[in-house]
């Protein structure tokens, strides 16, 4: 009997046309979030810091809740509701107590989950409500430079006064959003796959500088949505990005020229500086429709000063999110 079944098996397979046998499994990401859509989304942004006589390391959590409505352009993603857990592990009262800034700090960071507008097949378009966002980051800014002897220098707030431009906060929103729907928008992808791009990225904070980049992307496997969802019915999304190494210390040379004049030429002891960034991201294929995201950015500095031993400097920012959605 099981010499009949694995032969009628057989048998099947190769009354397949050929093209039918060899055929590819792929995924059509499309976006579709229906208005209406909520979710409470559960966050947690890691950074440890490490150098030869440095290992540290801060958690922070907090959770926020995510609305899809109507807009005459497309989609108004609204983040509100906002919520801080933890902050390394102690409750933010604690962090907090008997210190007002503190307090306005950690308030003030609920206005910075961004809302986004977006066309009707996901494009990013625009920060609502921008005007909003800008003045919760020019607060925090002004509260960041209130203890320095002397005030801010004047290039500190041009920088400061550069980040918190419309262009360079629609940029940021820009970037949080493909990573959660845009960059995958129309990709027909088969399975196990790679796919390879590089391409010039104007940088908003410095105009005139472009980053050259290169991209992998794939579409790894099919997947449960959630550990507790039966079937595999979300794809599991990766990419994999990196600036060009020469291009990124040039753009840090000039942070430093225009923050402190004085440290023009300290961009010279930087040597081998790399940055990396992975984003994974479970998704449902025909929605786009999130239930968890992992962006992780390794910044990699060896330093060589005239005098001093050779020194790795190494940052990594780990930021993951977990969608939940009503019944």
């Amino acid at each position: 009997m099981h010499a009949l079944r694995t032969t009628l098996a057989l048998s099947l397979v190769l009354a397949l046309p050929l093209d039918a046998q060899q055929r590819p499994d792929t995924v059509s990401l499309r976006f579709n979030w229906p208005v209406g859509m909520t979710a409470i989304v559960e966050q947690e942004f890691t950074r440890v810091n490490q150098t030869s006589t440095r290992n540290d390391s801060i958690t922070v959590t907090s959770s926020y809740r995510l609305r899809v409505l109507k807009h005459p352009r497309g989609r108004l993603v609204v983040a509100d509701s906002f919520r801080m857990g933890t902050v390394a592990g102690v409750p933010v009262e604690g962090a907090a107590a008997g210190n007002s800034d503190a307090q306005r700090m950690l308030s003030l960071v609920g206005n910075l989950q961004p809302s986004f507008v977006v066309s009707p097949d996901g494009a990013f378009l625009e920060v609502a409500r921008i005007d909003n966002l800008k003045s919760s980051l020019d607060s925090m800014m002004r509260m960041l430079t209130r203890e320095m002897s002397g005030g801010a220098p004047p290039e500190l707030r041009a920088f400061l006064d550069r980040a918190t431009s419309p262009e360079v906060l629609n940029a940021g929103a820009a970037e949080q959003w493909n990573a959660v729907a845009g960059t995958w928008v129309g990709a027909d992808w088969e399975l196990g796959e790679s796919y390879v791009t590089s391409i010039e990225e104007p940088i908003p904070m410095f105009p005139g500088f472009n980053m050259p980049m290169e991209y992998e992307f794939s579409a790894s496997e099919r997947i449960p949505c959630t550990k507790k969802s039966g079937g595999k019915t979300c794809v599991r999304l990766e990419m994999y990005s990196a600036p060009d190494t020469a291009q990124l210390r040039k753009v840090v040379g000039e942070v430093m020229k225009q923050l402190a004049p004085e440290l023009k030429d300290a961009a010279s002891v930087l040597q081998n500086m790399r940055m990396l960034n992975e984003i994974e991201l479970v998704a449902e294929p025909g929605t786009l429709r999130p239930h968890s995201i992992t962006r992780i950015k390794r910044v990699i500095v060896n330093t060589a000063e005239k005098g001093k031993a050779p020194e790795v400097n190494r940052r990594v920012d780990v930021r993951t999110a977990r969608y939940r959605y009503d019944p």
